[in-house]
Parts: C-alpha cells; sequence; structure tokens
C-alpha cells in the first residue's frame, strides 16, 4: 500500500512542478508558437535536461539493460551516436537558428503546402508511434503494483496528467518537468546504481561466465539510427530555437550528450554487471527491476521511480513534439483560413494524440519495436528530403519519392519481409529514387 501511494504522490508532483517558472499558463490569446517556444529564454541547463530526458525512456532504460545483459558493451553504440549526433547538432545550430517556421517541416517543405501536408502526417506518426512506446513502458513498470487494477488504467492516471500539464504550459512544462526529472535520475538512479557497482564483493569468478555475443549487425544499425535521426528531430531543432542565445543552444546541446552518455551507459552496465555475476533472469526486459529488488532491497522502489521519471519524461517530450506537428504542420492550413483559433487545434491536437496513443500502445505491445519502426520511418524520409532539397530536387519529385518510401515500408512491415540491412535498406531506396530524378534531370 504504501509503495502504492508513494508512485501516484510521485505523479502527482509532476502537474505542480510543471507550473512552476516563469510565464504562467499559455494564455487563450497566445500562438501555438509560444505553446513551442516558450518566450525563447532557455538557459543551457535547461536545454540539457530537455533534451538528455526526452531520449532518456522507457527503451533507454530497460531496454539498454536488457541488450546489455544480451550483448554485453557491444550495445554501447547507442549512446556513442547519441552524442556524436548532439555534437554535430550543435556544429547546425546557427543554421537551424536561421531557419524560418517552427518545426524541420516547415524548413523543409518550404513554400510547397503538399510538401508541407505529406512532412506533417509523415511526423505526426512518427511522434504518435514514440508516444505510444511510452504508454506501453509505463503499463509494464506499473502493473505489478497496482494488479487488481485493469492495466491501461494504470496508465491513464500518469497519462491524463502529462497531456494536461503539457497543453496549458507547452514547452515550459514540458522543460520544468525534464529538469525535475534529472535531478530524480542523478539521485535515484545513477548513485545508488554506482554504490552496488562499487561495492559488489559477490566474488563470482567472471572468467567462468560466458561472453555475451555482439550485437546482430542489423540491431546495431537501428542503435546507430540516433546519429541520422536526432539532428533532424523536433526535440533538437525546437529546443535550439527556443534557446536563450547560440550559445546556451549549443552548450545545453554538448551537456545534454554527456547526460544522455551517462545515464544509458549504467542501464547497459546494469545488464552487463547483472550477466557478469551469473543471474539469470525470466526474461531480459525484466533484467532491471531484478536488480532493483536483488541489489537494493527494501529500497528496490527508487529505482522504480528513478525509471517511472525517465519514462514520463520522454512521455511528455515525445507527446508535446506529436501535438507541435499536428497543430501546426497537419492543421496549419486551419489556422491560416480562420478556421480554427490557435488554442482549439491545440485542444484538438491534444485530445487526439491522447486517445491514439492509447489504441496504438493497446494494439502493439514492443516498447523497442515501436521506436525503432518510428526512426525507421523518419530517418528513411527525412534525411533524402534534406538531401534533395539541397540538390534543388522539385518540391513535386519530393513528395512522389517520400510516398513510395512510406510505401514500400509499409508493405514489407505487412509481409513480414526484412530486407537485408533493413535500417538503411529504405534510406538507400529513397536516395536512389532522388538520384533518379537528378540523372533524368542532367539528360
Amino acid at each position: 500500500m504504501i509503495e502504492q501511494l508513494i508512485i501516484i504522490l510521485v505523479i502527482l508532483t509532476l502537474p505542480v512542478v510543471a507550473f512552476i517558472g516563469k510565464g504562467g499558463p499559455v494564455k487563450p490569446t497566445e500562438s501555438v508558437e509560444v505553446f513551442t517556444l516558450g518566450y525563447r529564454q532557455f538557459k543551457s541547463f535547461r536545454i540539457a535536461a530537455g533534451i538528455s530526458m526526452s531520449f532518456v525512456g522507457g527503451a533507454a532504460t530497460l531496454n539498454m539493460a536488457s541488450l546489455g545483459y544480451q550483448y554485453g558493451w557491444s550495445v554501447l553504440v547507442d549512446p556513442i551516436s547519441v552524442f556524436t549526433a548532439l555534437i554535430i547538432s550543435a556544429a547546425l545550430a546557427p543554421k537551424i537558428r536561421a531557419g524560418n517556421g517552427l518545426t524541420l517541416t516547415d524548413l523543409l517543405s518550404s513554400a510547397s503546402p503538399t510538401l508541407k501536408v505529406m512532412l506533417g502526417v509523415i511526423t505526426f506518426i512518427v511522434y504518435q508511434l514514440l508516444t505510444a512506446a511510452q504508454f506501453v513502458a509505463v503499463q509494464k513498470l506499473l502493473s505489478p503494483y497496482f494488479p487488481a487494477i485493469t492495466p491501461w488504467l494504470v496508465v491513464a492516471f500518469p497519462a491524463v496528467a502529462v497531456f494536461l500539464y503539457t497543453y496549458f504550459r507547452g514547452l515550459n512544462s514540458v522543460t520544468s518537468t525534464d529538469v525535475y526529472q534529472l535531478l530524480i535520475m542523478l539521485a535515484l538512479y545513477v548513485i545508488p546504481v554506482l554504490w552496488v557497482f562499487a561495492a559488489d564483493k559477490s566474488g563470482v569468478s567472471r572468467d567462468m561466465l560466458p561472453r555475451s555475443p555482439i550485437a546482430p549487425i542489423n540491431l546495431l544499425i537501428y542503435l546507430a539510427l540516433p546519429l541520422l535521426f536526432v539532428p533532424v528531430s523536433y526535440d533538437t531543432n525546437i529546443r535550439i530555437k527556443a534557446a536563450a542565445s547560440l550559445f546556451h543552444a549549443q552548450a545545453g546541446l554538448i551537456l545534454g550528450g554527456i547526460l544522455y552518455f551517462l545515464l544509458v551507459g549504467i542501464s547497459i552496465g546494469v545488464g552487463v554487471y547483472m550477466h557478469a555475476i551469473g543471474k539469470v533472469v525470466e526474461s531480459p526486459e525484466k533484467v532491471l527491476p531484478f536488480f532493483f529488488n536483488t541489489k537494493l532491497g527494501d529500497f528496490s522502489l527508487l529505482g522504480t521511480i528513478a525509471v517511472l521519471v525517465a519514462i514520463v519524461s520522454t512521455l511528455d517530450s515525445f507527446a508535446f513534439d506529436t501535438i507541435v506537428s499536428a497543430s501546426n504542420d497537419v492543421l496549419g492550413p486551419s489556422r491560416a483560413k480562420g478556421l480554427l483559433s490557435d488554442r482549439r487545434v491545440l485542444a484538438l491536437s491534444t485530445l487526439v494524440v491522447l486517445v491514439i496513443s492509447f489504441i496504438v500502445a493497446f494494439i502493439f505491445q514492443q516498447i523497442l519495436g515501436l521506436i525503432l519502426a518510428a526512426m525507421l520511418l523518419y530517418v528513411s524520409t527525412f534525411i533524402p528530403i534534406a538531401i534533395g532539397r539541397l540538390l534543388n530536387v522539385p518540391d513535386r519529385w519530393l513528395v512522389v519519392t517520400s510516398s513510395l518510401t512510406g510505401i514500400a515500408i509499409i508493405i514489407a512491415k505487412a509481409i513480414t519481409y526484412t530486407p537485408p540491412l533493413e535500417p538503411l535498406a529504405f534510406l538507400i531506396f529513397h536516395l536512389v529514387l532522388i538520384a533518379v530524378n537528378r540523372i533524368g534531370g542532367r539528360k
């Protein structure tokens, strides 16, 4: 009973923290731009907390510990890729801050309304999948503590709380909770785990245990996708533009990369450690909760709370991104024509994203599967379109190539076909289509 009360209290603190800070709730007269960028006053530490906790969620804690248990340190490819991608993003920050519009879709679509709508729909789908993945993570984490309650009712309480404070304060609320969640992760996750590692007196002869195999090449490529995803992600684009200055944007991204590497590296370390001392788990996905229960004893709930806030930090960030995509990219024409006010568009988008997230999470129960599918779709469309822009490929052809790539991905998934080097196959396919236009144009 005490454990359940503590979990509920932690969730209830999030809306309180969300309303701490300057500006108060977004006013009915304020625009989608204010919702998305605040007042462009964010300093480097808030940028760092926001960008690191946007990516540290269910996959970066539960799943990376699982992968560390199965494949050892080879899965460090993920945090290395994210850190490198944020360094690249810091280098690109001047151009991003100088770009027009609120989102990357605005920047890439230029004056083409058809391309903007198509990119908006793709972005909406991608971030909808990412948001749903966090719903699944919350359900898997909290259901054991509330066995008498239907799993999706367990999810509903934190989900509704997150969507309400996100709607009322936009990026201000998401960033305030990110700072709070980062401090909790450092106190209740990093310090206890490092203490367990340092105090290990198990005496197990680790040389007698079988070595973890290196992760399959397809998985390693998927784990390296953040190298392409992060620089063009909404989280990076929005925070660069919301920073108080170029210095705060660049410093925040670099510090955020360091924090992400620390948090995910520790999650992988938990899996490696549990394998090294010969612990057998029922399922690799349960290695992190098993670590908490066996190594923290009566204080195992601390680890659960830390993972919960990590999941919620990613949930509110991805929910925010999806709402922005729906409001600015998909429903932008309705706003421009005066059919809907900005606040009504935001309210409608918030409700739609919440409902669809429940539906997708109820149907698809794999956290990592949803995340990897989203990243595959995003990288396979946005990277080639960015390259096409640099090559002056006509907008109408970019619409065609993106549509064909999306159809190819859907067909491959529907018939359960996995092409060789799948994470790169569809990206290459899209680039080939763009090359066809360039070669044909020269003739």
